[in-house]
């Protein structure tokens, strides 16, 4: 059976891209790329990829521009002379930013350049006279060094020692790493470097923008009034009025960094942002200080169907659980999530005001959730940023700004905190820590660790650490989770432990788990699929399986469901499986045959019921391809022998089928499982009319049963025979009778007569045929029988098959009345 079945949509979890330039501007790094991968991932940070990322060109150095003049003979042109630590040469330039005092990406002559990719021909810089004058090499844009697909002059480096390799320098690599929901912390560059640190034992570097909080600020009340109505939703906004600014391209450097780390460039103020977010987890957002009425920001619920037009061109209701931040007349932003198109900064612009706050991850989750966006700071404020690190955002993204604006100069400081930052305390046995781990670990061990992670620690003197847990961990909750962090700094895959032990339980397993296992392997052995479906339906759905049996009053509804989509808990497996059925018809695959073992939940006397149930379906072909036979869809006598084969490897006692009358089924395509005069299940084929109104165009065969009911049944010994030492002989009878004789009616009636001879009985064959008449079919039954204590004679088979066929027919006659012919 095809094992590229889709039973659910992936949800993909958050990953972040790392460039190890960047992580070695907080930490020393001397490891290579794949055992820093490998610390990472031990440390529960797993690395799901790492690029090498080189350039394509060769013998570019930095050089320094010492002079620019015009050119004599083009008005365009420009001569420079550039400095490469050696020799100074002079270059003919048509960039208009070249200018005395730059750095510049110098290709002197010799030097390959793969402008339009390595695909394409290479540019060999050579001696040229451009215009009447000698040019001795080239300085360089991105796009020449296919660093960006466009640029509008040459590259402008940062301060770099003249003839340094930028082969070298512009080399680096990239981690994707992927986090779970518990480590908002590591959503950052900073988060990553402080994991290595305690994994490392190193220190993290002092950057200049960590000063003490609002060091470099004094409270400046300046033109702006700012308050905070939703003092739960957000305790803590503070903001920074900063004049001199516009909206200009980012220099190459801020540029680089944000696009290696998978971060579109937009304009110097927002890439400032997004640079500050990506490398210490505090979401930024810059307003248009001019465009905020009555010079006043306030921090408030949303009105019921207040409307915004965000920054995407979309215009969204609010509702009045979505926080918002407002100026004197209208919201300016859904605070966490993004910001409106009014507000934004502009080409207009010349002063901003950027805000960084602390909003409630339940407020943000909420907003986002409602507007269905999805964004880089609402990715962070979700999982909890650090409310400590609002003011220290500000400086750095002031550090950074003043750099690109030199004439830049703040106008205001403003930081509201309605309470301060509470810090949770736990606490932390030594001995707990070892016995958990398996191996010991001594008192410096832990408290280094606890110090590199942020923890502030006090040690009892004995065994016992109380931990102050710092305002950025929002996973830490108890003692189990400080361990976490020791073994995950010491390593998930450590083999330290020199003592492994195991407390086994006296309990017995569960019989529904023995069952359920039992249940799988026998369905996986008849080349079925586990399938895993979600809980959660639509209403639409709860209509197809009505009457199946589940009365729809039975049906349980979620009081806040996330959307109409997933708003009902499944009564049945039917309707998870009838999705899968239909994506995976969309996406052509058409051959599906899988079962689930799962909950179901309907109310039953005003009680909440969850069962366990297995679910069995089938659809398109019967089996594989073959150049030798032509292709058989599945039919109810396929669904029908796995059924009986699953009960038969669970010795459930006495199983057999009775038609059955729901209309979901194709009628006549149907049946109930009793055993031991107790339904068990339901068996058949969905009726056309269910499949047209969901759009599946093939058959769908279901069978589902409560895993709770066969457990209840008696079940029968396994009763083991010897191999046949004697032959057999086979006799075929055919009989004609009404179509409601059944197969099951015949069995009955030979199980009934018990004869000693009979070892086994097939059906061979069905006829129709309008000699026989209407109502009338033929059923073709072969007989073998064997004595197992001797060679049987042909006149002991004859007068078994006479007594049997004799003794079926007159069973059958005597239950419908009629008379039947052999």
């Amino acid at each position: 059976k095809p094992s590229h079945v889709l039973t659910y949509p992936f949800i993909l979890g958050v990953c972040m891209r790392v460039l190890l330039s960047w992580l070695k501007e907080y930490i020393d790094i001397t490891e290579t790329p794949t055992q820093l991968a490998e610390l990472l991932t031990n440390a529960g940070l797993e690395v799901e990829g790492i690029e090498k990322i080189t350039p394509t060109f060769q013998g570019v150095i930095a050089a320094r521009v010492t002079k620019s003049t015009k050119h004599p003979n083009a008005e365009k042109l420009s001569l420079a002379e550039v400095f490469d630590g050696k020799t100074t040469h002079s270059i003919v330039c048509g960039a208009p930013n070249c200018r005395e005092g730059i750095f510049v990406a110098f290709a002197p002559i010799g030097a390959t350049l793969y402008p339009d990719g390595l695909d394409k021909p290479q540019l060999t810089i050579s001696k040229a006279t451009i215009r009447g004058v000698e040019s001795s090499g080239m300085l360089c844009s991105e796009k020449e060094l296919a660093l960006a697909d466009e640029s509008n002059g040459i590259i402008e480096l940062e301060e770099v020692t003249e003839g340094t390799s930028l082969d070298t320098l512009f080399q680096d690599v990239a981690f994707e790493i992927g986090l779970t929901p518990n480590l908002g912390h590591c959503m950052s560059i900073l988060g990553i470097a402080r994991e290595l640190s305690a994994v490392l034992g190193r220190p993290l570097k002092k950057k200049s923008w960590q000063s003490k909080e609002g060091a470099s600020f004094s409270h400046q009340p300046g033109e702006f009034t700012i308050s905070i109505d939703a003092k739960e939703l957000c305790p803590r906004y503070s903001a920074l009025l900063i004049k001199g600014v516009r909206e200009v391209a980012s220099p190459f450097w801020l540029r680089l960094q944000l696009e290696r780390s998978g971060i579109r460039s937009i304009n110097a103020i927002v890439d400032v942002t997004n640079l500050i977010s990506h490398a210490i987890g505090q979401p930024l957002h810059a307003f248009d200080a001019d465009t905020l009425h009555g010079k006043e920001i306030k921090v408030r619920t949303a009105k019921q169907n207040e409307e915004i037009r965000l920054l995407d061109g979309t215009v969204k209701r609010l509702s009045d659980e979505t926080l918002v931040i407002c100026d004197a007349v209208n919201a300016a932003a859904v605070a966490g999530v993004m910001g409106d198109l009014r507000t934004g900064v502009s080409d207009k612009t010349t002063s901003i005001v950027l805000e960084s706050a602390f909003f409630s991850p339940v407020a943000v989750r909420r907003a986002r959730k409602a507007l269905g966006l999805m964004t880089e700071s609402s990715k962070r404020f979700e999982r909890g940023t650090d409310k400590k690190m609002t003011v220290v955002a500000l400086q750095y993204a002031y550090e950074l700004i003043k750099k690109i604006f030199p004439q830049a100069e703040i106008g205001g400081f403003y930081d509201v905190e309605e309470r301060a930052a509470h810090q949770a305390v736990s606490t932390c046995r030594v001995s707990r820590t070892e016995k958990i781990l398996g191996y010991s670990v001594s008192r410096d061990q832990m408290e280094r660790i606890f110090s590199r992670l942020g923890f502030q620690v006090k040690w009892d003197g004995e065994d016992l650490f109380h931990v102050q847990v710092p305002s950025y961990r929002h996973d830490i909750h108890e003692e189990i989770d400080l361990i976490e962090e020791v073994s995950r700094s010491l390593g998930m895959n450590s083999e330290k432990a020199t003592v492994n032990q195991y407390i086994g339980s006296e309990l017995p397993h569960s019989p529904l788990f023995v069952a359920a296992r039992q249940m799988r392997q026998r369905l996986l052995a008849e080349e079925l699929q586990e399938f895993i479906t979600c809980n959660l339906i639509s209403p639409k759905m709860v209509e197809v399986v009505r009457n199946h049996p589940i009365d729809p009053a039975s049906v349980v509804r979620v009081s806040h469901p996330m959307s109409e989509e997933q708003s009902v808990l499944r009564p049945s497996l039917l309707p998870g499986f009838l999705d899968v059925v239909k994506r995976n018809i969309n996406q052509r695959t058409l051959d599906i045959a899988g079962f689930e073992i799962g909950n179901v939940h309907f109310k039953k006397d005003n009680q909440y019921q969850e069962r366990q149930v297995l679910g069995i379906v089938l659809s398109g072909s019967a089996f594989a391809d073959h150049f030798d036979s032509s292709k058989r869809e599945f039919d109810f006598l396929d669904i029908k022998g796995i059924v009986e084969n699953l009960l038969g490897s669970l010795f459930v006692a006495s199983v057999h089928f009775e038609p059955s009358d729901i209309a979901i089924f194709h009628p006549g395509r149907q049946a109930k499982v009793i055993s031991s005069g107790l339904q068990i299940g339901t068996i058949g084929e969905l009726h056309p009319a269910v499949l047209r109104t969901i759009d599946i165009p093939q058959r769908v065969l279901f069978a589902e049963f409560d895993i709770q009911d066969l457990l209840a049944l008696p079940h029968v010994s396994p009763q083991f025979e010897q191999l046949a030492a004697f032959p057999g002989s086979e006799r075929d009878w055919t009989a004609t009778v009404a179509e409601g004789v059944t197969y099951e009616a015949i069995l009955s009636a030979i199980h009934q007569l018990a004869s000693p001879l009979l070892e086994k009985v097939s059906l061979v064959a069905i006829f129709r045929h309008e000699k026989l008449g209407p109502n009338n079919k033929n059923v073709t039954l072969r007989f073998r029988f064997r004595d197992r204590l001797k060679t049987i004679s042909q006149e002991n088979v004859d007068q078994e098959h006479q007594r049997l066929t004799t003794g079926i027919l007159k069973s059958i006659q005597e239950s419908s009345g009629r008379e039947y012919s052999v």
